[in-house]
């Protein structure tokens, strides 16, 4: 890996940062051997699933003659375990250890420009980190009342992991990597149920996800806190014969917490959406989604934004040809907010998007030319439900 600076001055020189300091010139290895054995054990409703992992790894760099170079083995176990209600239900465990290797980026010990006033310098002699993770899900569906049921929960620690020494000088930063012995932990949590009748399809989903890490700045310790949650509901139309409609409510809350700034910031979204799924005619299909944004923190409104878009398919029946029209960005929005967190603070930031285009589309069928033909791909589908992002209903 090469890397070469430059900068151009007001005058139109072109100024070349030639020293060692600025240029990165890596030559990176990393090769892996490794042997795994595993086993499986089923008795009654339980499937017991352990294994082991004999790893040797071999990692170097070579930087302007410094050379680096790691030599580590070591023997990573997993185990599952899996408990079989039904066939249709289940509850499964997973454990996991490995071993995680940083890339060449966090290794060059050149000085990087991330930005005009932040600058990075790798460190060659990196360590590996220690993941150990825990996920348990659980999954039950049930065809004859339509109810469907899947909830999880994961826990990751990493540790000896790579965070960020950062050192501020007025508002310039310079960020290095570093090993930490402070671990890196994570918790997320979801469920979600969704039933289905004969007309009509409802869905309510939960998540949350929680994380927490320390980095250093000027010498002091600076621990992260970010939550998030996101909640979900909708209502759905189920008709074969008749057009398709959805309606949802999304609402999501994240939180930052940074020891380093001392401030809390909390940002809200709530986003109704409606979708529109339609089979008319002998061949079109028509599908629209049409939503609404609606952010803030806990001291005022930042931005209302909207995204609404459209398509129109036309296929005649036995045809290989698909002709197509669409939409996107119809009410020509400017700006949508995405917020998120750093070892410094926590921010929100405005992105400009690509306003109103209208594409269209012509697409063939090359399904002949692997021996079949289309109408026996239509006959063994399962049902007869017509084309469709959603499998929209016909409109008579």
């Amino acid at each position: 890996m090469l890397l070469i600076f430059f900068q151009t001055l007001d005058n139109g020189q072109i100024k070349n940062f030639s020293d060692q300091a600025y240029v990165n010139d890596v030559d990176f290895n990393f090769t892996d051997t490794y042997i795994a054995l595993k086993y499986r054990l089923k008795t009654g409703i339980f499937t017991f699933d352990p294994g082991l992992t004999l790893h040797s790894y071999n990692t170097n760099n070579n930087q302007y003659g410094d050379y680096f170079e790691s030599k580590i083995s070591d023997v990573r176990p997993d185990f599952r375990l899996n408990l079989q209600f039904k066939k249709t239900e289940s509850l499964r465990l997973t454990y996991r250890e490995t071993t995680q290797f940083t890339d060449v980026n966090n290794l060059a010990k050149a000085y990087v420009f991330n930005s005009y006033n932040s600058l990075f310098q790798g460190e060659p002699e990196l360590e590996t980190s220690k993941v150990i993770n825990y996920n348990l899900n659980y999954r039950s569906i049930n065809q004859f009342t339509f109810t469907n049921v899947f909830a999880g929960a994961n826990y990751s620690k990493r540790s000896n992991s790579i965070q960020s020494r950062t050192t501020l000088v007025g508002v310039n930063q310079v960020r290095k990597p570093v090993n930490s012995s402070f671990p890196r932990e994570s918790y997320s949590l979801y469920g979600r149920i969704d039933k289905r009748t004969k007309n009509l399809k409802g869905e309510i989903g939960v998540n949350y996800n929680f994380s927490e890490f320390n980095n250093i700045v000027n010498n002091q310790i600076s621990k992260t806190e970010n939550l998030g949650q996101n909640y979900t509901i909708s209502l759905a139309t189920n008709f074969r014969d008749k057009p398709n409609v959805e309606v949802g409510y999304r609402y999501n809350i994240n939180k930052y917490n940074n020891s380093v700034s001392s401030v809390e910031n909390i940002f809200y979204r709530e986003t109704p959406y409606v979708r529109v799924d339609a089979y008319f005619g002998k061949g079109f299909v028509f599908n629209s989604e049409y939503s609404y944004n609606y952010y803030k923190n806990q001291d005022e409104v930042l931005n209302n934004f909207r995204f609404w878009d459209a398509d129109l398919s036309f296929e005649k029946e036995g045809s290989k040809w698909e002709y197509s029209i669409g939409v996107t960005n119809i009410l020509n929005d400017q700006s949508i907010n995405r917020d998120s967190a750093t070892n410094l603070s926590s921010q929100t930031r405005m992105y400009l998007i690509q306003p109103r285009y209208i594409l269209f589309k012509l697409k063939y069928d090359l399904t002949a030319f692997g021996g079949g033909k289309k109408s026996d791909n239509k006959k063994s589908d399962t049902g007869s439900l017509p084309r469709g992002n959603r499998g929209g209903g016909k409109l008579k």
